[in-house]
């Protein structure tokens, strides 16, 4: 069992840019080429600050669209990830349940997790409370993460009501801009919840 004590550090994760999320029929994920160019332009400014930076993958069963066999699964050929970048595979919702994500955060030494991706009503929101529960900081980029339309809601809201939701107890929420536009050496302060 890992101990509570968090580190100090920050790290990026980005959640389940997959290929697959981008083509499942009649589902798009809106703004597509906008909350690329924001996640690949946080990418970026976590790297000029040094922060490490995690990317999470959804690992679906056998002859599904995530499985691991299939292109569905493979990270959007547009994300900007470098060799140096860890990639942690999952098999739910949630990041940490399950995976070795929280062995990696520990061996970064991470306190405050970036939280970026897809999708905002599944993966984003159970990655958030689990991190929460786990004593983690979190900050979550509110315009950096995506969903698709449902029967109910547009994506947009979708956005709009979880960034609603978790800010009111459990995350901090951060503009991509506000982030990206502080220096790299101040990456840490930028990151850390209040």
């Amino acid at each position: 069992m890992m101990s509570s004590e968090k580190g100090e550090k920050p790290c990026l994760i980005v959640v389940d840019v997959q290929h697959g999320s981008f083509t499942i029929p009649g589902s798009p994920i809106a703004d597509e080429t906008g909350l690329l160019r924001r996640i690949n332009k946080l990418i970026a400014w976590a790297r000029s600050a040094a922060v490490p930076i995690v990317f999470t993958r959804f690992e679906g069963s056998q002859g599904t669209l995530f499985a691991r066999d299939e292109p569905g699964f493979q990270l959007r050929e547009t994300l900007q990830v470098d060799r140096h970048d860890i990639i942690v595979d999952k098999p739910d919702s949630d990041a940490f349940l399950r995976s070795s994500l929280q062995d990696t955060l520990a061996r970064l030494d991470a306190g405050t997790l970036l939280l970026c991706g897809l999708q905002t009503e599944f993966c984003i929101d159970a990655t958030c409370r689990s991190a929460y529960a786990l004593g983690y900081k979190v900050v979550l980029v509110e315009d950096c993460h995506g969903s698709s339309d449902n029967e109910v809601l547009t994506a947009a809201q979708i956005v709009a009501h979880h960034n609603a939701s978790l800010s009111r107890l459990w995350v901090s929420l951060s503009s991509s801009e506000d982030l990206c536009s502080s220096a790299p050496d101040n990456a840490a302060n930028a990151l850390t919840c209040e």
